[in-house]
């Protein structure tokens, strides 16, 4: 799915499954065992796309089946919301981009830098060299704290909380991503007005 978020933006929903996906292993009920394509989905990403550039919002456990079915050429950044293996289990996967673009930069707050360095201490202190390891450049992200990726787009990280952890939402100028959260706090709400609204 795709939808026009203004200023010469697009943003693509790789997908919406649940952390096991959809179906998932060895459920009977009637959603897993449908026949309905949209009930066939891998786990939660989106693309955002912008003169030229494109940026992944979390490389879920799918992300080389989600590149692949979308055609992904080109990936200038990756956001990153939280530490969950279904949003960030994939990230060995933009090796390839890698190969031909070079090191991107990988976006995360001080909480998920803790658990993506622990995860991929392969990365960042490696033991061997050859087959090619993730190259990344660090960014760290402070909810509230905007930057720009080129001179007109604009990403501000905001915090909400999925049960008791801080989680990375973000904006790009009038459109915002928000992913597993069961709080907004105020100061994030106030952050997320005048945002356009997609049919």
């Amino acid at each position: 799915m795709d939808v026009d978020i203004g200023l010469d933006h697009e943003a693509y929903v790789l997908s919406t499954g649940t952390s096991t996906g959809v179906p998932s292993i060895a459920c009977d009920c009637e959603t897993c065992t449908s026949d309905d394509p949209r009930d066939k989905r891998l786990r939660v990403s989106i693309l955002i796309e912008h003169a030229g550039q494109s940026v992944l919002v979390d490389t879920s456990s799918d992300f080389r089946q989600q590149a692949l079915r979308y055609g992904l050429k080109r990936l200038d950044a990756v956001l990153i919301t939280h530490c969950h293996a279904d949003h960030i289990f994939g990230l060995d996967d933009i090796r390839p981009l890698n190969f031909r673009y070079g090191a991107l930069g990988l976006y995360a707050n001080e909480r998920a830098w803790v658990d993506i360095r622990r995860i991929f201490k392969y990365i960042f202190e490696p033991s061997h060299f050859g087959g090619g390891l993730p190259q990344v450049i660090p960014h760290t992200v402070v909810p509230g704290a905007a930057f720009c990726l080129n001179k007109d787009f604009l990403i501000k990280p905001l915090q909400v909380i999925h049960g008791r952890l801080p989680v990375m939402a973000y904006r790009f100028n009038d459109f915002a991503y928000a992913t597993d959260l069961n709080e907004i706090p105020a100061e994030t709400m106030d952050q997320l007005r005048g945002l356009m609204r997609c049919a």
